[in-house]
């Protein structure tokens, strides 16, 4: 009752037989300057012509998208940049720096005009991030309107950098 010479002598002749053998139809030669049957279809043996139909075209696409304002008038949340000014572990040192930089935008306002002109009055945040109170400014969603603001705090408040975070922007 030895069954594994049984399996061996199975397994050798399965391994000996090897695939069949394959068959490939014959492949139909194009003979030169004899065309190809091609299906045709005559229009001329139809005289009628299409209706004509008065249609009003309607759309679900909304008014303002139509005029290219994609701005809803809300806000959402996305990944952004803002200019931070401060950081200290004293909250009334980030508190007075807050103030300073709300003064400053006020002042750049009068003086200034041209330098601020396109840019909205930004936000300004103080943050506690274990052990540091931060003090960052705007609400900016690409890096290049992020620099311009970090050039005009830098003469005001040196070592102002941007950094990558989550802003609200008003549509």
């Amino acid at each position: 009752m030895n069954r594994v010479p049984f399996f061996l002598l199975v397994l050798g002749l399965a391994a000996c037989s090897g695939p069949a053998r394959v068959v490939t139809p014959p492949v139909a030669v194009p003979q030169a300057g004899v065309p190809e049957p091609v299906e045709a279809f005559d229009v001329t043996a139809y005289a009628d012509t299409p209706a004509e139909v008065e249609a009003e075209l309607a759309h679900d696409v909304p008014d303002r998208l139509m005029k290219n304002q994609i701005s809803s008038g809300g806000t959402r949340e996305m990944s952004g940049f803002r200019v931070q000014v401060y950081s200290t572990m004293d909250l009334n040192e980030a508190a007075a720096t807050e103030d300073a930089v709300k003064a400053w935008w006020e002042s750049m306002q009068a003086v200034d005009q041209e330098a601020v002109a396109e840019m909205q009055e930004p936000a300004v945040y103080r943050f506690f991030r274990q052990p540091y109170y931060r003090v960052r400014v705007g609400d900016f969603p690409n890096r290049a309107r992020a620099d311009r603001m970090a050039k005009l705090l830098v003469g005001q408040f040196p070592g102002s950098f941007v950094v990558p975070d989550r802003v609200t922007i008003r549509e």
